[in-house]
């Protein structure tokens, strides 16, 4: 399905580039910054409830993609973003034990976007925008350890299953032109990841497997990101 929606995407950014055919308008663009969901997890699952529902912690994020230059005001480009270390991190101190819940997430999403820029001058350009596509969230093994006030210690072990969903974003910024050939892009954007597919599995501390029905909860972000764009 995710390729699927890859190549549909695709398709449509290259029916732009082939009906305008201008190829010094084409540009490549990189952008690296920092990602921090905006929401809490809302979840009546244990493993996130007992925790507290937090948010994932603040990570590194770089996109890459492939744009055009419609015409003065509108351009469009194909992006793909990964972000590899968003981390769950809460500690709860009850009556007889203190407890650290730990589970790193890994995204990745695919979007068509479009932006309409207000050229003040030569230089400065401000610009909002839409992207549309598809998200990938990937939550690795979920840790529960405890250690009692007797010094017992142990863990547990949450499973979450890959998601992939519709995702969008809202884009605003501005444009600092150097040359003909390089700009410098400073960057936000809400995005809406979709949703996680939530906990399937669970490993007690004996180390018994037991079956859960999965809750699904919304990941979504501000990111703030520097980029540079190269004219071809």
């Amino acid at each position: 399905m995710p390729r699927s929606i890859t190549k549909f995407f695709l398709l449509i950014f290259l029916g732009i580039v082939i009906a305008e055919a201008k190829e010094d308008n084409l540009y490549f663009r990189f952008d690296a910054g920092s990602i921090k969901q905006s929401n809490n997890i809302n979840s009546t699952q244990h493993f996130y409830k007992v925790s507290g529902n937090k948010k994932l912690k603040r990570d590194f994020i770089y996109v890459f993609g492939l744009g055009y230059r419609i015409n003065k005001y509108l351009r469009t480009d194909l992006t793909f973003s990964k972000a590899d270390n968003l981390n769950y991190i809460s500690s709860v101190k009850s009556p007889k034990a203190f407890n650290t819940y730990f589970q790193n997430f890994e995204t990745q999403s695919t979007l068509l976007n479009f932006y309409y820029d207000f050229p003040f001058d030569k230089i400065i350009s401000p610009y909002i925008g839409i992207g549309i596509g598809y998200s990938k969230i990937n939550p690795n093994i979920g840790i529960h350890k405890f250690k009692t006030n007797s010094g017992r210690e142990g863990l547990n072990k949450v499973y979450n299953k890959i998601s992939n969903s519709f995702s969008y974003a809202l884009l605003g910024g501005f444009t600092i032109k150097a040359n003909e050939k390089f700009e410098f892009d400073f960057n936000y954007k809400f995005q809406d990841f979709g949703n996680n597919n939530g906990i399937y599995k669970i490993e007690d501390f004996s180390g018994n497997i037991m079956s859960r029905n999965p809750e699904s909860f919304k990941i979504k972000a501000n990111i703030v990101t520097l980029g540079v764009r190269y004219n071809f």
